[in-house]
């Protein structure tokens, strides 16, 4: 007998239209059309569906994607809903330290990888790159921190210290019926 393939999962599928889009604009270049087309281009279900409002009250509303996960569980290809999340990332080599911050207030991004610890790396768009002050509408690739207090040691002998606030819920994103 040959090896059959086994079919992509809907998390892979999600994880996999995602990553082909990087340095891309999806749709209009908000964060909720990268996580919308890459589930419901690989047969998912749609979070205007799941969230069950419309119009004005759908904008403002905690989207939904899925079934909700915790973040420690979260998997590639899950969706993140962030709710006035913001994090302080201190990295300390020796005597010398730089510090970096990131802000999402309503903000929907995808998982690509979960390193634990509330450590996590996220495909997203509509965001400002490192360093810029202007917004970007194409998909970027970030590493980003949920768990508040949280120390990181690196390989290179540094380490960072995090300081989280807000909202982040997981998502499994889940087949359209």
């Amino acid at each position: 007998m040959g090896d059959i393939d086994a079919p992509l999962t809907l998390n892979q599928k999600v994880l996999e239209f995602a990553r082909a889009k990087l340095g891309q604009q999806v749709g209009t270049g908000e964060c909720w059309d990268l996580a919308e087309d890459a589930v419901t281009k690989s047969g998912g279900e749609s979070s205007k569906t799941l969230t069950g409002v419309n119009g004005k009250a759908f904008k403002a509303a905690d989207y939904k994607w899925g079934t909700e996960v915790t973040l420690d569980t979260a998997q590639p290809g899950d969706v993140l809903q962030f709710k006035d999340h913001a994090f302080d990332e201190k990295t300390t080599q020796g005597n010398a330290w730089k510090s970096e911050s990131q802000t999402r207030g309503h903000h929907t991004a995808i998982v690509e990888k979960n390193l634990g610890d509330g450590r996590l790396i996220i495909f997203e768009q509509h965001v400002r790159p490192a360093g810029s002050k202007v917004v970007s509408k194409k998909v970027q690739r970030r590493e980003i921190f949920v768990k508040d207090g949280a120390t990181y040691q690196e390989p290179d002998g540094s380490s960072i210290t995090v300081k989280a606030k807000g909202v982040v819920k997981a998502y499994r994103p889940q087949a359209s019926k």
